[in-house]
């Protein structure tokens, strides 16, 4: 298999620090790509509405089989994916269906409230003061 002169390649990072480490990897110029996915519904009667990376843990990052090498120093990033000394690449086809799904809101999900209202476990009503002394 012959390498592309430039391909998408795969980053591990510290899970909860994709947006930082995409946004460190732009800025040592390459390009970088986060897959999310939006998430949003109804908790406790508030709406609310987020986004959230599809493959946590993971950046990808667009490099040439020689230069991805400054990709791993940034902070936040575990490692580089890689074979035999070169960052591995991701099929054309895979990252088509990534972005293509990203951009058209596939992966979005809903997640739907309840339709009961939450119950609060009430106190078993006890009897009054007066009729408590009467029959003691």
């Amino acid at each position: 298999m012959t390498t592309p002169r430039e391909y998408w390649a795969v980053a591990q990072v510290i899970t909860g620090r994709e947006h930082v480490v995409r946004s460190e990897i732009e800025n040592s110029n390459y390009g970088a790509f986060l897959a999310t996915y939006g998430q949003s519904g109804v908790r406790r009667g508030l709406r609310f509405a987020r986004e959230r990376p599809l493959l946590p843990g993971y950046v990808l990052f667009h490099t040439g089989p020689e230069s991805w090498g400054g990709v791993a120093a940034i902070d936040g990033l575990i490692r580089v994916v890689n074979s035999q000394g070169k960052a591995s690449p991701v099929q054309d086809s895979e990252m088509i269906r990534l972005v293509l799904g990203h951009a058209g809101g596939a992966h979005n999900e809903i997640a739907h409230a309840s339709s009961a209202a939450p119950r609060t476990r009430r106190r078993k009503p006890r009897p009054g003061k007066r009729l408590r002394k009467v029959t003691s």
